[in-house]
């Protein structure tokens, strides 16, 4: 949990949604209205899947990602909202879900619970590299 607060303080410190730049863009219909409900379902399922892997024999061969997303979500905000970049936070979003790919392919040899717990974060990566690729689109 305390990644979960790490991240949402390097996102608060990163993220200007209210800025010029932000408003200026041509949003996709599907642009999320909320991001926090659906950052803290994330947090609270990568929480259930580490916490499957805890007794694992290879831990430290799953751990990385533990940090590789909050890490990479604050990353991901200082290129969109910061640095200004669609393509290159589209890049950024395409790493995460490849990872998060990797996680779920793991999580489903482990167990069924840590499967189902990594399919939201997984559909969530996917939603918002679409939304990205989106945003590429119209704002070209």
């Amino acid at each position: 949990m305390s990644l979960a607060l790490l991240s949402g303080a390097l996102n608060a410190l990163f993220m200007t949604p209210r800025s010029e730049w932000f408003r200026s863009l041509k949003m996709p219909p599907i642009s999320p209205a909320v991001h926090s409900a659906a950052w803290l379902v994330c947090y609270i399922a990568f929480a259930i899947v580490f916490a499957e892997f805890l007794t694992e024999k290879y831990l430290r061969k799953y751990l990385w990602t533990s940090f590789f997303f909050p890490v990479g979500n604050a990353v991901w905000c200082v290129v969109f909202f910061r640095l200004h970049n669609a393509a290159l936070s589209l890049a950024v979003l395409c790493l995460l879900s490849s990872v998060m790919i990797y996680v779920t392919a793991v999580s489903v040899r482990k167990t069924k619970t840590a499967c189902f717990a990594a399919v939201f974060p997984l559909s969530h990566y996917l939603y918002l590299t679409g939304v990205n690729i989106l945003i590429l689109i119209l704002n070209a």
